[in-house]
């Protein structure tokens, strides 16, 4: 059977009547799919972003606790108290070495 142009055109109609609605359904699908995979990322990027904010403030706590730690060791009553525990005693007599010459005056 031979078709004639009218009936061609009716069934190309036809085929892009039934085509178009499932390819919208398909890309409404790809869509949806795609938002899903990107709001599952956006999550559990912002689990990640509270755990490493959370090790960060870890972190400053610790560094401040530590620096306290180093200003107190470095004090003069820490050493000298420590000084006093190893034996080592405070000198009365405090000798002075100068040169007879001095280098730096001479240019």
């Amino acid at each position: 059977m031979k078709f004639n142009n009218q009936q061609k055109r009716s069934k190309s109609k036809l085929n892009f009547s039934n085509i178009l609605p499932v390819g919208v359904v398909s890309l409404v699908l790809c869509l949806g799919l795609v938002q899903l995979w990107a709001s599952h990322r956006l999550s559990t990027n912002g689990e990640k972003l509270k755990q490493i904010e959370a090790d960060i403030s870890n972190l400053e706590t610790q560094n401040m606790l530590l620096a306290d730690e180093v200003n107190k060791m470095g004090s003069l009553a820490e050493i000298s108290q420590r000084a006093q525990k190893l034996g080592l005693i405070k000198s009365s007599l405090v000798l002075n070495i100068t040169p007879r010459n001095s280098v730096a005056l001479n240019h």
